[in-house]
């Protein structure tokens, strides 16, 4: 999954408002004079549209995410961005409350560096948090969850193209993790703290082993301090074109987790996300894919 947030209109600026029954956001764009920037935002309103309608609708969610761009010279560019986003659930009924508060605040910094014109770098900065608080109350009797992982890592990316037919990509990741996992019971309060370092590096090659067949081979090495989890992942693909307009892929992945989930049976809004330890090994998958495109 590769996700890229938008760079900023370079040329002019430009704005839309979006209006719905259940929603309104905004995108502002321009450039200025090192590169382009970008703000946007967004609120829902079913609480307010539900007081109009005499409707008891105590619930919404915004977010909102801002991004500057400095395009420095020909051979590299770099950027800030910031996002937060919370969703919020206030609802007392026949003596019944509850109070859900989560959301995320993310921050990175990246620069794009190119080497020489078969090598080029990504290197990022980043931090960020997510924080779950449920407050349920049932008459006399309260229940409280409160959670949150905060991270900061820094990560590398790296692509070599020696020639035509291949492309090696390697890279780094590194991570300082915290959580925080209270919950408490009636008049029973439980806190809990853990902390981690998460390593990784990987390496992959893209070959090109004739006009109709591609490979491509790689390796993830992790390890996490909290229990000195080593795990290493291979990677494999194989791809033919079996003519113009179709081609077969054959792939193979391991894959390693290192957070885990707690779901409270009957309560989906109370999940609880806690790290591996001594006693808790880390999760893996191995992927069999088969496609045709």
């Amino acid at each position: 999954l590769n996700v890229f947030n938008k760079e900023g209109n370079r040329e002019e600026f430009t704005g839309v408002t979006r209006i719905s029954l259940l929603s309104a956001s905004s995108t502002l764009q321009g450039p200025w004079p090192k590169g382009s920037w970008m703000i946007s935002g967004r609120r829902t309103y079913l609480d307010l549209a539900g007081k109009i309608a005499d409707i008891d609708l105590p619930y919404y969610f915004y977010d909102g995410h801002a991004k500057i761009n400095f395009d420095l010279d020909k051979n590299n560019l770099a950027s800030i961005s910031f996002y937060a986003g919370n969703d919020l659930l206030d609802l007392d009924n026949d003596g019944t409350t509850i109070g859900l508060n989560w959301g995320n605040r993310t921050f990175s910094a990246q620069w794009t560096h190119l080497f020489s014109s078969k090598l080029f770098s990504h290197f990022v900065l980043a931090g960020s948090r997510f924080s779950s608080d449920t407050q349920v109350q049932f008459d006399k009797v309260g229940f409280g969850l409160n959670n949150s992982i905060s991270d900061l890592a820094s990560k590398g990316y790296l692509t070599y193209t020696p020639d035509s037919r291949q492309t090696i990509d390697f890279g780094f990741e590194a991570k300082d993790l915290h959580f925080k996992l209270d919950y408490q019971i009636v008049d029973s309060e439980y806190r809990n703290r853990f902390a981690g370092r998460y390593f990784s590096l990987y390496v992959q090659d893209h070959y090109r082993l004739s006009a109709l067949d591609i490979i491509q081979a790689g390796v993830r090495v992790d390890y996490y301090s909290d229990g000195a989890y080593w795990r290493a992942a291979p990677r494999l693909s194989l791809q033919r074109l079996l003519s113009e307009r179709l081609n077969l892929t054959l792939s193979y992945g391991q894959y390693h987790q290192f957070l885990n989930q707690v779901q409270q049976e009957g309560l989906s809004f109370a999940d609880m996300w806690f790290p591996v330890d001594p006693s808790f090994k880390p999760g893996q998958a191995d992927h069999y894919i088969i496609g045709f495109n």
